[in-house]
Protein backbone atom coordinates (compact mmCIF):
# COMPACT_ATOMS: atom_id res chain seq x y z
CA UNK A 1 0.00 0.00 0.00
CA UNK A 2 1.28 3.22 -1.06
CA UNK A 3 0.66 7.19 0.16
CA UNK A 4 -1.95 7.28 -2.64
CA UNK A 5 -3.75 4.39 -1.36
CA UNK A 6 -4.77 5.73 1.89
CA UNK A 7 -6.27 9.26 0.53
CA UNK A 8 -9.45 9.62 1.47
CA UNK A 9 -9.56 7.23 3.86
CA UNK A 10 -8.31 8.50 6.89
CA UNK A 11 -10.49 10.42 9.41
CA UNK A 12 -8.96 12.39 12.07
CA UNK A 13 -10.80 12.69 15.85
CA UNK A 14 -9.61 15.09 18.21
CA UNK A 15 -11.05 15.59 21.81
CA UNK A 16 -11.64 12.15 22.80
CA UNK A 17 -12.20 10.90 26.62
CA UNK A 18 -8.84 9.21 27.84
CA UNK A 19 -10.26 6.36 29.13
CA UNK A 20 -11.69 5.54 25.47
CA UNK A 21 -11.20 1.80 24.37
CA UNK A 22 -9.45 1.05 21.16
CA UNK A 23 -12.07 -1.75 20.36
CA UNK A 24 -14.62 0.27 21.43
CA UNK A 25 -13.92 3.35 18.86
CA UNK A 26 -13.53 0.17 16.26
CA UNK A 27 -16.45 -1.00 16.66
CA UNK A 28 -18.16 2.16 16.44
CA UNK A 29 -16.54 3.31 13.18
CA UNK A 30 -16.78 -0.35 11.58
CA UNK A 31 -20.91 0.24 11.52
CA UNK A 32 -20.19 1.88 8.04
CA UNK A 33 -17.34 0.00 6.66
CA UNK A 34 -13.96 -2.06 6.98
CA UNK A 35 -11.61 -0.34 8.93
CA UNK A 36 -8.24 -1.28 7.91
CA UNK A 37 -6.50 0.17 11.32
CA UNK A 38 -7.28 2.06 14.04
CA UNK A 39 -4.28 5.08 15.34
CA UNK A 40 -4.57 5.53 18.82
CA UNK A 41 -3.15 4.71 22.45
CA UNK A 42 -4.73 4.61 25.49
CA UNK A 43 -5.02 7.75 27.60
CA UNK A 44 -4.61 9.62 24.10
CA UNK A 45 -7.25 12.51 23.28
CA UNK A 46 -6.57 12.28 19.41
CA UNK A 47 -5.90 9.59 16.49
CA UNK A 48 -7.07 8.63 13.47
CA UNK A 49 -8.89 5.87 11.91
CA UNK A 50 -8.21 4.38 8.58
CA UNK A 51 -11.22 2.47 6.60
CA UNK A 52 -10.46 0.24 3.43
CA UNK A 53 -12.24 2.14 1.39
CA UNK A 54 -12.95 6.16 0.99
CA UNK A 55 -16.44 5.48 0.58
CA UNK A 56 -16.97 4.26 4.37
CA UNK A 57 -14.51 7.05 5.46
CA UNK A 58 -16.77 9.38 4.32
CA UNK A 59 -20.06 7.79 5.34
CA UNK A 60 -18.64 7.88 8.50
CA UNK A 61 -18.08 11.58 8.42
CA UNK A 62 -21.32 12.28 7.44
CA UNK A 63 -23.32 10.27 10.13
CA UNK A 64 -20.74 11.73 12.80
CA UNK A 65 -20.88 15.13 11.71
CA UNK A 66 -24.82 15.08 11.78
CA UNK A 67 -24.94 13.03 14.64
CA UNK A 68 -21.59 13.68 17.10
CA UNK A 69 -21.38 10.21 18.94
CA UNK A 70 -20.51 10.25 22.43
CA UNK A 71 -17.61 7.96 23.13
CA UNK A 72 -16.89 7.19 26.61
CA UNK A 73 -18.30 10.60 27.84
CA UNK A 74 -16.84 12.73 25.68
CA UNK A 75 -18.09 13.74 21.79
CA UNK A 76 -14.64 13.87 19.93
CA UNK A 77 -14.12 16.13 16.47
CA UNK A 78 -13.97 14.26 13.48
CA UNK A 79 -12.89 15.74 9.85
CA UNK A 80 -11.57 13.84 6.74
CA UNK A 81 -7.71 14.23 5.94
CA UNK A 82 -7.05 16.25 2.62
CA UNK A 83 -4.94 14.63 0.59
CA UNK A 84 -1.41 16.15 1.46
CA UNK A 85 -2.30 15.47 5.63
CA UNK A 86 -3.16 11.93 4.19
CA UNK A 87 0.11 11.81 2.51
CA UNK A 88 2.08 12.89 5.83
CA UNK A 89 0.39 11.18 8.02
CA UNK A 90 0.97 8.31 5.89
CA UNK A 91 4.68 8.88 5.66
CA UNK A 92 4.96 9.27 9.57
CA UNK A 93 3.83 5.89 10.20
CA UNK A 94 6.18 4.53 7.42
CA UNK A 95 8.79 5.89 9.34
CA UNK A 96 7.59 4.50 12.46
CA UNK A 97 7.36 1.16 11.18
CA UNK A 98 11.47 1.81 10.06
CA UNK A 99 12.69 2.26 13.74
CA UNK A 100 14.31 0.08 15.13
CA UNK A 101 12.52 -1.92 18.20
CA UNK A 102 14.46 -1.73 21.63
CA UNK A 103 14.73 -5.16 23.15
CA UNK A 104 13.03 -5.23 26.70
CA UNK A 105 13.45 -9.11 26.95
CA UNK A 106 15.98 -10.80 28.64
CA UNK A 107 18.28 -12.64 26.43
CA UNK A 108 17.60 -13.46 22.80
CA UNK A 109 18.76 -14.41 19.75
CA UNK A 110 20.45 -12.77 17.20
CA UNK A 111 17.88 -13.46 14.74
CA UNK A 112 14.80 -11.15 16.70
CA UNK A 113 17.07 -8.61 18.32
CA UNK A 114 18.79 -7.44 15.51
CA UNK A 115 17.07 -4.07 14.36
CA UNK A 116 16.08 -4.59 11.05
CA UNK A 117 18.55 -2.50 8.43
CA UNK A 118 16.66 0.05 6.11
CA UNK A 119 17.78 0.04 3.20
CA UNK A 120 19.78 3.35 1.71
CA UNK A 121 19.82 5.05 -1.32
CA UNK A 122 15.85 5.26 -1.87
CA UNK A 123 15.36 8.94 -1.99
CA UNK A 124 15.76 11.37 -5.42
CA UNK A 125 15.78 15.08 -5.54
CA UNK A 126 14.53 16.77 -8.38
CA UNK A 127 14.59 20.60 -9.18
CA UNK A 128 12.76 22.47 -11.84
CA UNK A 129 9.54 21.32 -12.58
CA UNK A 130 6.64 23.73 -13.80
CA UNK A 131 4.35 25.75 -12.05
CA UNK A 132 0.81 23.16 -12.81
CA UNK A 133 3.52 20.23 -11.19
CA UNK A 134 1.60 18.03 -8.57
CA UNK A 135 2.05 15.36 -6.27
CA UNK A 136 -0.11 12.83 -8.20
CA UNK A 137 1.72 13.73 -11.62
CA UNK A 138 5.05 12.73 -9.57
CA UNK A 139 3.68 9.39 -8.05
CA UNK A 140 2.37 8.49 -11.48
CA UNK A 141 5.56 9.15 -12.91
CA UNK A 142 7.24 7.65 -10.48
CA UNK A 143 5.23 4.82 -9.92
CA UNK A 144 6.33 3.36 -13.34
CA UNK A 145 9.82 2.30 -12.22
CA UNK A 146 8.58 0.95 -8.78
CA UNK A 147 6.72 1.16 -5.76
CA UNK A 148 6.77 4.59 -4.22
CA UNK A 149 6.52 5.65 -0.36
CA UNK A 150 5.92 9.23 -0.20
CA UNK A 151 5.88 12.56 -2.92
CA UNK A 152 7.62 14.80 -1.11
CA UNK A 153 6.67 18.03 -2.61
CA UNK A 154 4.22 20.89 -2.25
CA UNK A 155 2.38 22.93 -5.17
CA UNK A 156 3.69 25.47 -6.42
CA UNK A 157 7.23 24.95 -5.35
CA UNK A 158 10.17 24.11 -8.14
CA UNK A 159 12.06 21.21 -5.88
CA UNK A 160 10.81 18.38 -3.85
CA UNK A 161 12.27 14.32 -3.11
CA UNK A 162 10.57 11.15 -4.22
CA UNK A 163 11.28 8.26 -1.57
CA UNK A 164 11.10 4.73 -3.24
CA UNK A 165 10.66 1.46 -1.49
CA UNK A 166 13.28 0.12 -3.15
CA UNK A 167 17.19 0.89 -4.17
CA UNK A 168 16.75 -0.54 -7.73
CA UNK A 169 13.89 1.27 -8.36
CA UNK A 170 15.27 4.50 -7.50
CA UNK A 171 18.42 3.72 -9.47
CA UNK A 172 15.98 2.85 -12.41
CA UNK A 173 14.12 5.76 -11.95
CA UNK A 174 17.18 8.21 -12.10
CA UNK A 175 18.67 6.48 -15.66
CA UNK A 176 15.59 6.83 -17.00
CA UNK A 177 15.00 10.50 -15.87
CA UNK A 178 18.79 11.60 -16.91
CA UNK A 179 18.51 9.29 -20.16
CA UNK A 180 14.88 10.78 -21.22
CA UNK A 181 13.92 14.13 -19.61
CA UNK A 182 10.35 13.95 -19.24
CA UNK A 183 8.30 17.21 -18.58
CA UNK A 184 6.32 17.91 -15.23
CA UNK A 185 3.69 20.55 -15.12
CA UNK A 186 5.60 22.26 -18.44
CA UNK A 187 9.43 21.79 -17.53
CA UNK A 188 12.10 18.97 -17.42
CA UNK A 189 13.64 18.80 -14.06
CA UNK A 190 16.67 17.00 -13.36
CA UNK A 191 16.96 14.30 -11.13
CA UNK A 192 19.59 12.92 -8.89
CA UNK A 193 20.59 10.10 -6.34
CA UNK A 194 21.04 11.65 -2.55
CA UNK A 195 23.94 10.49 -0.94
CA UNK A 196 24.13 8.07 2.31
CA UNK A 197 24.53 10.88 4.33
CA UNK A 198 22.16 13.51 2.62
CA UNK A 199 19.56 10.99 3.18
CA UNK A 200 19.87 10.83 6.47
CA UNK A 201 20.04 14.19 6.67
CA UNK A 202 16.74 14.27 4.98
CA UNK A 203 14.99 12.02 6.72
CA UNK A 204 15.79 13.77 10.17
CA UNK A 205 14.51 16.53 9.22
CA UNK A 206 11.36 15.11 8.13
CA UNK A 207 11.01 13.47 10.99
CA UNK A 208 11.54 16.97 12.79
CA UNK A 209 8.54 18.41 10.83
CA UNK A 210 6.36 15.75 11.60
CA UNK A 211 6.99 16.02 15.50
CA UNK A 212 6.52 19.55 15.21
CA UNK A 213 3.16 19.48 13.64
CA UNK A 214 2.69 16.97 16.16
CA UNK A 215 3.36 19.09 18.99
CA UNK A 216 1.39 22.18 17.47
CA UNK A 217 -1.44 20.16 17.15
CA UNK A 218 -1.09 18.64 21.26
CA UNK A 219 -0.62 22.17 22.23
CA UNK A 220 -4.35 23.04 20.32
CA UNK A 221 -5.44 20.15 22.15
CA UNK A 222 -4.60 20.84 25.93
CA UNK A 223 -5.87 24.48 25.06
CA UNK A 224 -8.97 23.43 23.90
CA UNK A 225 -8.50 24.74 20.57
CA UNK A 226 -9.38 21.74 18.50
CA UNK A 227 -8.17 22.63 14.66
CA UNK A 228 -11.88 22.08 13.32
CA UNK A 229 -13.06 25.56 15.16
CA UNK A 230 -10.27 27.05 15.04
CA UNK A 231 -8.74 27.03 11.47
CA UNK A 232 -9.58 29.86 9.37
CA UNK A 233 -11.86 28.64 6.99
CA UNK A 234 -11.20 29.96 2.84
CA UNK A 235 -13.52 32.19 1.87
CA UNK A 236 -15.38 31.25 -1.76
CA UNK A 237 -15.47 27.33 -1.62
CA UNK A 238 -19.10 26.56 -1.43
CA UNK A 239 -20.35 25.29 -4.55
CA UNK A 240 -24.29 24.23 -5.04
CA UNK A 241 -26.01 21.85 -7.52
CA UNK A 242 -28.85 21.60 -8.90
CA UNK A 243 -30.79 18.78 -10.89
CA UNK A 244 -29.21 15.27 -9.79
CA UNK A 245 -31.04 12.26 -10.47
CA UNK A 246 -33.32 10.51 -8.14
CA UNK A 247 -30.25 7.54 -7.31
CA UNK A 248 -28.16 10.50 -6.24
CA UNK A 249 -26.03 9.53 -3.13
CA UNK A 250 -23.78 11.74 -0.82
CA UNK A 251 -20.79 9.17 -1.81
CA UNK A 252 -21.65 9.97 -5.92
CA UNK A 253 -20.91 13.48 -4.65
CA UNK A 254 -17.94 13.27 -2.97
CA UNK A 255 -16.33 10.89 -5.64
CA UNK A 256 -16.96 13.08 -8.67
CA UNK A 257 -16.34 16.53 -6.59
CA UNK A 258 -13.06 14.71 -5.70
CA UNK A 259 -11.12 14.71 -8.81
CA UNK A 260 -10.82 18.09 -8.79
CA UNK A 261 -9.31 18.93 -5.19
CA UNK A 262 -9.98 18.32 -1.63
CA UNK A 263 -14.15 17.97 -0.78
CA UNK A 264 -14.45 19.24 3.33
CA UNK A 265 -18.23 18.08 3.17
CA UNK A 266 -21.01 17.28 0.76
CA UNK A 267 -24.28 18.69 2.30
CA UNK A 268 -26.76 16.56 0.53
CA UNK A 269 -29.94 14.31 1.55
CA UNK A 270 -30.95 11.41 -0.72
CA UNK A 271 -34.16 11.66 -2.85
CA UNK A 272 -33.64 15.35 -2.90
CA UNK A 273 -32.29 16.99 -6.42
CA UNK A 274 -30.24 19.94 -5.07
CA UNK A 275 -27.52 20.42 -2.26
CA UNK A 276 -23.79 21.97 -1.87
CA UNK A 277 -20.14 20.87 -2.23
CA UNK A 278 -17.97 22.96 0.43
CA UNK A 279 -13.83 22.57 -0.98
CA UNK A 280 -11.17 23.79 1.14
CA UNK A 281 -9.64 25.61 -1.18
CA UNK A 282 -11.07 28.41 -3.05
CA UNK A 283 -9.10 27.56 -6.60
CA UNK A 284 -10.39 23.64 -6.48
CA UNK A 285 -13.89 25.12 -6.31
CA UNK A 286 -13.68 27.51 -8.88
CA UNK A 287 -12.06 24.74 -11.26
CA UNK A 288 -14.48 22.17 -10.43
CA UNK A 289 -17.40 24.15 -11.51
CA UNK A 290 -15.87 24.70 -14.43
CA UNK A 291 -15.01 21.45 -15.55
CA UNK A 292 -18.22 19.59 -14.26
CA UNK A 293 -20.28 22.03 -16.15
CA UNK A 294 -18.52 21.00 -19.13
CA UNK A 295 -18.56 17.65 -18.70
CA UNK A 296 -22.80 17.47 -17.63
CA UNK A 297 -21.93 13.76 -15.91
CA UNK A 298 -24.56 12.55 -14.78
CA UNK A 299 -25.41 12.21 -10.58
CA UNK A 300 -28.13 9.82 -10.00
CA UNK A 301 -29.59 9.24 -13.89
CA UNK A 302 -29.44 13.08 -14.29
CA UNK A 303 -26.69 16.13 -15.20
CA UNK A 304 -26.65 18.52 -12.44
CA UNK A 305 -25.99 22.13 -12.90
CA UNK A 306 -22.77 23.99 -10.96
CA UNK A 307 -22.39 27.10 -9.85
CA UNK A 308 -19.94 29.01 -7.03
CA UNK A 309 -21.83 30.48 -4.64
CA UNK A 310 -21.45 34.40 -4.32
CA UNK A 311 -19.65 35.94 -0.91
CA UNK A 312 -23.24 36.99 0.65
CA UNK A 313 -24.65 33.57 -0.21
CA UNK A 314 -21.77 31.72 1.15
CA UNK A 315 -21.91 33.62 4.44
CA UNK A 316 -25.89 32.75 4.45
CA UNK A 317 -25.34 29.30 3.50
CA UNK A 318 -22.94 29.24 6.47
CA UNK A 319 -25.08 30.80 9.24
CA UNK A 320 -27.82 28.69 7.95
CA UNK A 321 -25.72 25.21 8.62
CA UNK A 322 -24.43 26.66 12.23
CA UNK A 323 -28.40 27.17 13.00
CA UNK A 324 -29.16 23.57 11.70
CA UNK A 325 -26.68 22.57 14.04
CA UNK A 326 -27.40 24.61 17.17
CA UNK A 327 -31.20 23.12 16.50
CA UNK A 328 -30.09 19.83 16.47
CA UNK A 329 -27.52 19.90 19.62
CA UNK A 330 -30.50 21.89 21.47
Amino acid sequence: MSAADARGKVLLFEGAADNMDRQELKMLCAAYGDVAFVDFSFGATTGYVRFRKGAAARNALAAFTEKPPEISGRTPAWRLLSNSESDEYWQSVQLKKQEPSLSTGSVTTAATSAPVEQEQGIVLAFDGVGPEADRESLYALCGFHGDVSFVDFNRGETTGYVRFKKHAAAVKALEHFTKSPVEVGGEAPTWRLLSNEEEQAYKEAVQQRLNERKRRRDGKEQSGQHHTESAPQEAGVVVAFQGAGPDAERSSFYDLCGRHGDVAFVDFSRDESSGYVRFRRHEDAVRAVESLNAASEAVGGSAPTWSLLSEEAEKEYKEAVQQRKQHKGG
